[in-house]
């Protein structure tokens, strides 16, 4: 079961009330705290090449968040791919050359995730 926060407000102001949010779940009369993981942030691209980009952000979630790196061709339409990891840096590797990428980037406590931020990166070309 998931549950989602939609908190539309500056980035500064929607982590801050994510510190203080919490959500509450009665399951089978039995209470459940769930606290949202921080959203990250400084999301950014520390070096592409022809084929890899590494990505790079800070996150002042707890050890045990995960992050969940989505990304796949602007011009694709369905080749989407998902990964996992605990650190706060990633190279996806084995991209198509000169093609522009969406990449999202979010955070995992249990079944909850953060805001997801977003860039657009195109990997090197040949040309």
């Amino acid at each position: 079961m998931t549950f989602t926060a939609k908190i539309r407000s500056n980035s500064f102001v929607r982590n801050v009330i994510l510190l203080i949010f919490t959500f509450v779940i009665y399951l089978d009369g039995a209470i459940t705290q769930v606290s949202v993981p921080f959203q990250p942030v400084n999301f950014t691209v520390s070096d592409v090449d022809l084929t890899s980009m590494t990505l790079e952000w800070y996150s002042m979630s707890s050890k045990s968040t995960q992050f969940q790196i989505w990304y796949w061709p602007v011009n694709a339409s369905v080749d989407l791919t998902m990964t996992i990891t605990r650190n706060k840096f990633h190279t996806i590797r084995n991209l198509e050359s000169g093609e522009l990428y969406s990449v999202w980037l979010l955070a995992v406590e249990g079944n909850v995730t953060s805001e997801y931020v977003t860039l657009q990166q195109r990997t090197g070309s040949v040309f």
